[in-house]
């Protein structure tokens, strides 16, 4: 997710109000929810995901360690660790950074666990628009290396693993920095002329974050950014997800449950495969933004529509209880 902490007087003053959500429901069959995981209120990611009644998370920890847990993303970073820490004359790459900086992994690592573990989810690459992500706007020749070596790599090693290609947080960059209309296609199109006609991926990911407070001015905002990266990845041949969606807390309860609940169904009715809001739990790196469940272990606005999307009803008064059903075990 991109750093940065969000102003209450600004959110406030763009924020437009929701008209009413009303009841009634879509059926989120078609979609996958869960979220990115922040540890938080004593929950393990599978007590978080049962409150929710969501299916699968994203984590940031070390990727090459643990069990089998087929309900995971796999991150695998793109950050070269310097020329002192190299695999046989190739970079190694760091975990994350920086309370991972001092953890690196070899492409050859990351096979040898893959076939360990099968079956899981891996994503290349995160945000790669963002100088404080993995950025590849650099070096483009060693980006395709990487992502065609690890790729090929992993399907070698466990075909029955998914591959999610890099995200890009949003789709045309809002003003911060290239869109992933500008960064992701010379990539692939240099992908193509050397290595394959195609991505060696399955999956394409896009990250997505409004300036704004949840309001339907935002989940404007949202659809147009989604269906936009849905167009080129159709291009491809490539369904897309969404790897990181959140907002501001900063709202009233009703306009954040209004937020969620409706972009769940705007995502699915759009086409994405999955959508993971950020983050799980209150994160000290981003206190602006909103956690699906509170310090106290009770859900936000945020976790009820998930569970309300989930179940197919609406339920925006704090107080209203259901109780959702995890599904167990659905791939990507």
């Amino acid at each position: 997710m991109r750093i940065f902490y969000l102003v209450v007087l600004v959110v406030m003053a763009l924020a437009i109000p929701f008209p009413q959500q009303t009841a009634g429901g879509f059926t989120s069959s078609s979609l996958l929810t869960g979220f990115n995981w922040v540890p938080g209120a004593g929950d393990t990611p599978s007590s978080a995901l049962a409150k929710i009644g969501g299916t699968m998370y994203r984590s940031y920890g070390f990727p090459l360690s643990g069990g089998s847990s087929p309900n995971e993303i796999r991150l695998l970073r793109y950050r070269a660790a310097g020329a002192v820490q190299t695999c046989g004359g190739l970079p190694r790459y760091v975990a994350y950074g920086p309370e991972y900086s001092s953890e690196y992994y070899c492409p050859g690592e990351i096979t040898a666990y893959a076939a360990s573990v099968r079956g899981h989810t891996w994503q290349l690459g995160n945000e790669i628009n963002l100088q404080e992500q993995d950025y590849a706007g650099g070096d483009v020749l060693r980006f395709s290396h990487w992502l065609r070596e690890v790729a090929h790599a992993l399907h070698l090693v466990d075909s029955e693993s998914t591959i999610l290609g890099p995200s890009t947080w949003n789709w045309r960059g809002q003003g911060c920095c290239l869109g992933g209309d500008r960064i992701l296609p010379p990539i692939v199109g240099f992908y193509g002329a050397h290595y394959d006609a195609h991505p060696a991926w399955d999956r394409g990911s896009v990250s997505l974050y409004s300036a704004s407070a949840p309001s339907s001015s935002a989940l404007a905002g949202l659809k147009a950014e989604f269906d936009a990266a849905r167009v080129y990845y159709a291009s491809l041949g490539l369904p897309v997800g969404v790897t990181e969606w959140g907002a501001s807390r900063y709202a009233s309860d009703t306009d954040r449950y209004a937020y969620a609940y409706d972009g769940l169904a705007a995502l699915a009715a759009g086409g994405a495969t999955f959508a993971l809001w950020c983050p799980s739990h209150h994160d000290p790196g981003n206190p602006g933004l909103a956690p699906l469940v509170n310090t106290d272990g009770s859900l936000s606005p945020e976790g009820r529509a998930h569970r309300d999307f989930v179940l197919g009803v609406a339920t925006p008064t704090p107080g209203a209880q259901a109780t959702p059903t995890v599904r167990p075990g659905r791939r990507l």
